[in-house]
């Protein structure tokens, strides 16, 4: 049996320049969807704030959060809060 070679498309400056413009025009795509834990671990900062400065109650910060499409219970934020503390690289002794 014979093979057929394939043919290579000859591309020319022009249609290099229109796939340039047609791969700029692509829409970005849709980014990972963030996990509620992923979303109170980003807002920890912000969060502690209102805790520690504000002195709202984690009800109160779960309430918020709700409102911002955020789910989480109290003790799941308590639980959250402290794990984000964790990944804070840990400073140096001198």
């Amino acid at each position: 049996m014979s093979r057929k070679a394939k043919s290579e498309t000859v591309l020319t400056h022009k249609m290099l320049e229109k796939i340039a413009v047609e791969l700029a025009a692509l829409p970005a795509k849709v980014q990972k969807k963030i996990s509620n834990k992923e979303a109170i671990i980003a807002l920890a900062p912000h969060l502690n704030f209102l805790l520690n400065e504000r002195a709202f109650t984690r009800d109160d910060v779960v309430e918020e959060l709700a409102k911002r499409g955020v789910a989480c219970t109290p003790n799941t934020l308590r639980i959250y809060l402290k794990e984000a503390e964790n990944l804070k690289a840990p400073e140096k002794l001198t």
